[in-house]
């Protein structure tokens, strides 16, 4: 009788064994791809975030962060020539043993769907795939807070202006409104000196305006928050403010 218990069990335990096997062939053969195609889309979303998490990180130590949003492509030299001039304005005025400020600056080339449905009345060739993917780059720069000075295009100022506190207003980055506003929260580049006396600089679109990312928290920042923002705001105060060297040589009195 004990003996029969003992065999009654092995097989229950040989069934279980036989009929997990069997289920997990038939859903190989019916599910693999899937299986597969699932498990490498989980390890790229793993490497991407953990990627672009160190990268927030090292951007976040620069001492402003500036991205451009906008329908034009910002590549080769002139990629390199817009981050020698906004570091050029970021440095102006320090000491020669003064340890050099860098920016960091990063650039979508992005159109918004009126922008679209324009450039194919127009007979271009517009790559939606291509815009999709960064619009996600986007919302992942949206979300993780890197980049705090905004240069957008008219368009896409309108489209992230939807997003609910997306920029602050000018005047508390500032302390007061310049003449170059072009509302409460945005200022128009084409009315700063620094867009006809740097090379880079120009080649934003006269259309272009900057705005300030918010704070990304409903609580009080903490102070290493604070201290980066107002790291941006001095920058945007001398993108603002900036006078060429020729006219502050000139005596007007």
């Amino acid at each position: 009788m004990y003996d029969n218990y003992n065999n009654d069990d092995e097989r229950s335990a040989g069934d279980v064994i036989f009929s997990f096997k069997r289920k997990w062939d038939n859903y190989w053969y019916h599910y693999k791809w899937y299986t597969l195609i699932g498990i490498a889309t989980l390890i790229f979303l793993v490497v991407c975030i953990t990627q672009c998490a160190s990268q927030c990180v090292k951007r976040t130590q620069s001492d402003a962060n500036i991205a451009y949003v906008g329908s034009k492509e910002l590549r080769g030299p002139i990629f390199l020539t817009i981050i020698n001039d906004f570091n050029a304005i970021l440095n102006e005025g320090i000491e020669d043993d003064d340890e050099a400020k860098v920016i960091d600056f990063q650039d979508y080339f992005y159109l918004t769907p009126v922008e679209i449905e324009n450039a194919r009345a127009a007979g271009d060739i517009v790559d939606t795939q291509s815009l999709m993917t960064i619009r996600k780059q986007i919302d992942l720069e949206i979300m993780s807070g890197s980049s705090v000075i905004y240069f957008l295009s008219a368009g896409a100022y309108r489209e992230f202006s939807q997003i609910d506190g997306m920029f602050m207003p000018i005047e508390e980055a500032l302390g007061y409104i310049p003449e170059s506003a072009a509302d409460n929260y945005s200022i128009r580049l084409s009315a700063l000196a620094c867009r006809e006396y740097f090379e880079g600089i120009y080649n934003f679109p006269e259309n272009t305006v900057i705005a300030v990312r918010n704070y990304q928290t409903l609580k009080k920042p903490s102070d290493k928050e604070l201290a980066r923002y107002e790291s941006n705001f001095q920058m945007l105060k001398k993108i603002i403010e900036f006078v060429p060297p020729v006219m502050q040589e000139i005596d007007f009195e």
